[in-house]
């Protein structure tokens, strides 16, 4: 029985991460889809710029370097400018790797007319990109995969432990 819990304990923990980004990212996705009813009105970018980043994690700590994509723009809504500093719904793009991060940047250069996506209730929150970017889709089949996997070894753990049960 110990043997069993041990075998189960790598999948119900994959599980469960799995389980945790998949509820994060169908949340994420339902915003963009809200968002996508969003009126458009004209803006331009007043800022644009790659900032880098140092993030420490791990045990012991390292330090990873990170990209990050910084975007103002101003727009206005019934006669009134707002200064809005997001691309999507789930916040700006950062990434270890700079490519990523300046193939959006060049979409968004300093003094570029654009449309901006306002939420009509509160004209205070706007967005650049009201569909999802290709990172996302990338992160859920990435997501998604993982998560069949932990079935899959959580199913062939208690198969294993069944045929070796009744032998």
């Amino acid at each position: 029985m110990k043997r069993l819990i041990l075998d189960l304990s790598g999948g119900v923990f994959l599980f469960s991460v799995m389980l945790y980004f998949l509820f994060q990212i169908t949340a994420d996705h339902l915003q963009y889809r809200h968002n996508q009813s969003w009126p458009a009105t004209e803006g331009v970018i007043t800022k644009s710029r790659i900032i880098t980043d140092y993030r420490s994690s791990g045990d012991p700590p390292t330090t990873e370097k990170y990209y990050k994509l910084e975007v103002s723009y101003s727009y206005t809504v019934d006669d009134t400018t707002y200064i809005g500093d997001r691309i999507s719904p789930s916040g700006n793009v950062s990434s270890r790797n700079h490519r990523t991060v300046e193939d959006i940047f060049v979409k968004y250069p300093p003094n570029k007319s654009l449309n901006v996506f306002y939420d009509p209730q509160n004209p205070e929150r706007a967005i650049l990109e009201s569909g999802p970017l290709k990172i996302v889709w990338l992160t859920l089949s990435v997501f998604g995969l993982s998560f069949i996997i932990s079935i899959a070894w959580i199913v062939k753990t208690i198969d294993k432990y069944r045929k070796n049960k009744t032998a």
